[in-house]
């Protein structure tokens, strides 16, 4: 029997997510709804290739809406194409993609500042990718994988700051028996960092440029003898030019018959490009000249299952940082914008759970948990906007051929945050987001659909004074073709 997993992803105008992977058959398809807040939307996407010889797929996705609060819009255009030519034994695949997204920091405050225009708190965030790669579907006489690739990524927020970015991933693995296996794994990202700055004096404009690149060489060895797999690596990393060393060593044991343990250690450069930081967190305000953070977790889990449909995992571990960000309100441009404070060193007991049941095409519920215990947080008071507690679950369900119900649901406990000229800190309250949706089948060609996400109409704040929109509904058509 087959299990087929199913994401449910409603739809947030202030963070859409866009799913764009390959796919195989018929998906030739235009999606279109309209819905309140002056919400239009459209995907559309093409797929063609047999899978055989070759195969590929693009996609165009647009929306926008606009919030009761002054400038509290949002508006996306996305555009990603996607392909593989298959060979005897080998497969050569590339992408391409662009995407405009426009977040506007309506967070600022109005009893401070008067006469602000749409375009003096616009977070335009643009990005152009390529990427081409080229793998063996078989591992060859030699017993050897490889999947070099090579991808290319130029960032720009507005006219804030511009990021060029070069990445090189060489993995190569070699089974020598069924027990022993070895992997090395070279990874380069090279970042170039310009931004610009208004001299207040003069109000001329000048760049600052600096370099963000991270090399690391990760060499492993993996053996298994029942019931034990041991991994063992070690990692130099170049983290801008200084070298660091990272473990990478996991034990699993599967001790019963369905239930296996696992513990390790691990650790990992988060390279803390503004690319990245935005992806965090929207209304982010650039800033060049940030350090990459370091984690080193100490961890013990277990997974497993229970009868044909019932899935679980649970992991509990100690996060160490050196560098880790927090996000702070820039109270000194009146609320505009979002800024980090660093904490050269902290620590994070951090336990993650999860379960899914799937009944085939029919029935799927997933749930996952987030607990954070930061400690040892000295140069700032409190780790700024960090959740200590987040829940999500997605429900899909069946009910019979033609119709498919959906809901999601998202709730946490709210962070702390720095406010009054940052010199005093509050609670955020906590949020719960409730959406559900349906999809009707009228025919082969032809589905109605309609979501109606923020069923509770919580206007919660994930990031302090940042408050989402409320109850929103959206419907439309969906043609197949």
């Amino acid at each position: 029997n087959l299990f087929y997993s199913y994401r449910p992803i409603a739809l947030k105008p202030l963070a859409l997510e866009s799913q764009a992977d390959m796919e195989l058959g018929t998906r030739n398809f235009v999606k279109a709804g309209v819905g309140n807040y002056a919400t239009p939307y459209l995907r559309a996407g093409l797929a063609y290739g047999d899978a055989v010889d070759y195969l590929g797929n693009a996609y165009l996705d647009y929306t926008s809406s606009n919030g009761s609060k002054q400038f509290q819009d949002f508006s996306r255009f996305q555009f990603k194409a996607a392909g593989s030519r298959f060979f005897q034994g080998y497969e050569w695949y590339g992408a391409a993609g662009f995407r405009r997204d426009n977040y506007f920091l309506y967070g600022y405050d109005t009893a401070q500042l008067h006469n602000v225009t749409k375009d003096d708190v616009r977070n335009r965030q643009q990005e152009f990718s390529i990427s081409t790669g080229f793998r063996n579907t078989e591992p060859g006489e030699r017993g050897i994988r490889y999947n070099p690739e090579i991808k290319y990524s130029l960032f720009s927020m507005k006219d804030k700051v511009t990021e060029s970015a070069l990445f090189f991933n060489l993995p190569f693995e070699k089974n020598f028996s069924d027990r022993l296996s070895a992997k090395l794994e070279l990874n380069s990202s090279l970042i170039r960092i310009t931004q610009k700055f208004t001299d207040t004096a003069t109000g001329q404009r000048f760049d600052a440029a600096s370099n963000n690149n991270v090399l690391r060489v990760s060499p492993s060895v993996t053996y298994s003898i029942k019931p034990f797999i041991f991994k063992a690596g070690v990692s130099p990393v170049w983290n801008r030019g200084e070298l660091t060393w990272l473990p990478d060593v996991t034990v699993d044991a599967d001790l019963f018959s369905k239930f296996s343990l696992q513990t390790g250690w691990v650790g990992r450069i988060v390279q803390n490009s503004s690319r990245y930081i935005s992806s965090l967190n929207p209304y982010f305000d650039p800033q060049i000249f940030l350090p990459n953070t370091k984690e080193s977790e100490f961890f013990a889990g277990i997974k497993g299952g229970i009868g044909k449909h019932l899935s679980f995992s649970g992991k509990a571990g100690w996060v160490a940082y050196k560098n880790v960000l927090f996000f702070v309100n820039d109270t000194a441009a009146g609320g505009k914008g979002m800024i980090l404070y660093n904490e050269e060193a902290a620590g994070n007991l951090r336990i993650t759970g999860n379960i899914s049941y799937i009944d085939k095409e029919k029935f799927s519920l997933k749930g996952n948990i987030v607990l954070n215990g930061y400690t040892n947080v000295d140069e700032n008071k409190r780790p700024w906007h960090t959740l200590p507690i987040e829940i999500s679950a997605s429900v899909r369900w069946n009910p019979f051929k033609k119709l498919t119900l959906t809901s999601d649901i998202w709730t946490f406990s709210g962070g702390r945050y720095l406010a009054r000229a940052n010199r005093e800190d509050y609670k955020l309250g906590s949020g719960l987001d409730l959406s559900v949706g349906a999809e009707y089948t009228f025919s082969k060609k032809i589905s109605g659909w309609l979501n109606v996400n923020n069923l509770l109409n919580n206007k919660y704040q994930r990031w302090h004074d940042y408050p989402v929109y409320g109850i929103n509904f959206l419907g439309g058509v969906l043609i197949r073709f």
